[in-house]
């Protein structure tokens, strides 16, 4: 996968741990990073997601309400553990959160960093 078609709010499966591509495990993160950064850099900062539901998600958590559209296999949770890594290291784009998400998450994320 190529930086060129990453975009924010993309869904991707990433090797865990990070920055480690002959990893066995794979997890699924969104991109927070803009399209300029993306394509200027060939990274991206993505959040962890999680499919460990919970009753009511965590300080730092945001449950994703459209995760079917968003091609996640059950309830999901974005994570507030951002990560920088190499678009190189992108195993495949799994899908993108849907524009209610998208909102949901820019506010999260302004919560989180208190922007």
């Amino acid at each position: 996968m190529t930086v060129s078609n990453v975009h924010h709010g993309d869904i991707v499966l990433v090797p865990f741990p990070l920055n480690s591509p002959s990893a066995n495990q794979r997890r699924p993160a969104v991109v927070v990073s803009g399209d300029y950064y993306n394509s200027g850099t060939g990274e991206v900062v993505i959040a962890p997601i999680t499919g460990h539901g919970r009753a009511a998600p965590r300080i730092g958590d945001y449950a994703l309400m459209d995760w079917k559209d968003a091609g996640l296999l059950g309830p999901s949770t974005v994570r507030a553990r951002l990560a920088t890594l190499r678009s190189s290291h992108l195993l495949r784009r799994l899908g993108g959160i849907s524009r209610r998400d998208m909102e949901g998450l820019a506010q999260w994320l302004r919560r989180v960093m208190e922007l």
